[in-house]
């Protein structure tokens, strides 16, 4: 049914609670207001509570007693790891990974940080380790390095071969120029005299091309080429 009543003169509809029904079920209905908001502060007394403890590891003259652990193991037994061992990588892995692990042991076994480390035998190790660690990655970063030592330490040599030096590539180097150069001759009279040779064997004379190259080894006596090669051809003078 419409009420007529003026919007500002009708009562305010009840809200919060529904209506309770107290005493007999005829008794007028008493209406309850909802409880007006309440700010509720908890105050939490923290003076009871454990508070966490970061234990610091076992140190030795402020060096971790595992970074020290570390240094006696692999100095231990430094003349017989490789590379690879001695930076904890397997031979496949990336640069990044020997990169890594480079800077994870240099950073730990750096000479500043044992530089007053009482133990003068232990601080003398572990600047021992440290260059060859070092060493490690200076050769496992070049790939042409690596290469030859991994080629290397897995040959019949591999004890002798465990740590690579630059010298040691020279003189493969070195040993491959005379190689080449004993194709041909390492001095010029003998490489003159040894053309000559190889001219007159060209031509079908014999007798000269062996008097050339007994000519090339007065130059040349350890020059194997040549004396193989004389070889041959007084054989085959022999033989025809």
């Amino acid at each position: 049914m419409f009420d007529s009543t003026p919007r500002d003169k009708r009562p305010y509809p009840a809200v919060g609670l529904p209506l309770q029904m107290h005493g007999p079920a005829n008794a007028s209905p008493t209406r309850q207001s909802a409880p007006a908001d309440i700010d509720i502060e908890i105050d939490i007394d923290l003076s009871d509570v454990d508070e966490a403890v970061v234990e610091e590891p076992p140190m030795v003259a402020g060096i971790p007693t595992e970074i020290l652990a570390t240094v006696e193991i692999k100095s231990a037994s430094l003349d017989d790891l490789d590379y690879f061992q001695l930076l904890e990588v397997t031979p496949d892995a990336d640069q990044r990974q020997i990169r890594d692990a480079y800077h994870h042991f240099s950073r730990d076994i750096h000479p500043d940080r044992f530089r007053r480390f009482p133990d003068e035998d232990l601080r003398g190790r572990a600047g021992k380790l440290f260059r060859r660690i070092t060493e490690a990655y200076y050769v496992l970063r070049d790939d042409a390095r690596r290469a030859q030592y991994s080629a290397d330490i897995a040959g019949a040599e591999r004890a002798n071969k465990l740590r690579y030096s630059d010298e040691s590539e020279s003189q493969k180097q070195a040993a491959k120029r005379r190689a080449v150069l004993e194709q041909t001759g390492s001095t010029p009279r003998g490489r003159e005299c040894f053309q000559l040779a190889q001219r007159e064997l060209a031509a079908g004379n014999k007798a000269n091309a062996i008097r050339q190259l007994k000519m090339a080894l007065m130059f040349e006596p350890q020059n194997e080429r040549f004396k193989e090669t004389l070889r041959e051809v007084e054989t085959a003078a022999k033989g025809g």
